[in-house]
């Protein structure tokens, strides 16, 4: 049975370090790679049989933009076999993302998706290119938007905030005593708490524990 797989890039992040676009900035451009850890609901483009018996195959390349929401605003062909553009146009622009959330903003993201058509394969998703993942890039998208539904219901976030918070008072007096006592020790530990904060509640702290959740439970186990 024919394929289409849907294949993200390796290059690094394009975004700019959050301080960087806080308050003004409407859209960043974030790799595919690091895109598909955010897929939420995917579907498979359609592959005619009479495509694949013609041996019609190969990449399509879609630059995307995708809306603070998590939709696919807009799709434009970058490259491809001209019969498979508007299959591949027509699936993807199905596709749901988490939204993009950076210092408390909805931002949309311009990104580069890739979708394999591979004549004589079984339907699956693939990330090309990687490595071991060290994020949520590499799981199921299914059993992921699962985790995330899990995370939230069991309010994980609020719970690591909630740690966070006890950590900081712990560590108080150590910070204080490394503190050159000129420095501002106040307004220091302010911003150290708030960045701990941000770090906890990120998305590449999600994405961690998605994995850690993907690798000890099944999706039947997630949903239990």
């Amino acid at each position: 049975m024919a394929s289409a797989l849907a294949q993200t890039e390796t290059n690094p992040m394009n975004a700019e370090p959050p301080g960087s676009f806080a308050g003004h900035a409407r859209r960043i451009s974030i790799n595919g790679n690091a895109m598909a850890a955010k897929i939420t609901y995917m579907v498979a483009p359609d592959y005619p049989k009479k495509l694949q018996d013609e041996q019609v195959s190969g990449t399509v390349v879609l630059s995307a933009v995708i809306a603070k929401d998590g939709s696919v605003e807009d799709l434009t062909p970058v490259a491809g076999p001209s019969p498979l553009t508007a299959l591949a146009t027509d699936a993807v622009r199905q596709w749901r993302y988490q939204p993009t959330v950076i210092d408390g903003q909805q931002l949309e993201v311009s990104t580069t998706i890739s979708v394999v058509f591979a004549v004589g394969q079984p339907p699956r998703y693939q990330q090309q290119g990687a490595a071991a993942p060290t994020t949520g890039s590499a799981v199921d998208p299914r059993l992921r938007a699962d985790i995330l539904h899990l995370i939230d219901v069991m309010h994980v976030k609020d719970t690591q905030v909630e740690f966070g918070h006890q950590m900081m008072e712990t560590l108080r007096p150590t910070i204080i005593a490394a503190l050159p006592p000129e420095a501002d020790q106040q307004k220091i530990l302010d911003e150290l708490s708030e960045r701990l904060m941000a770090s906890l509640q990120s998305d590449e702290a999600t994405d961690r524990m998605v994995v850690v959740y993907a690798r000890y439970f099944s999706d039947d186990d997630v949903k239990g």
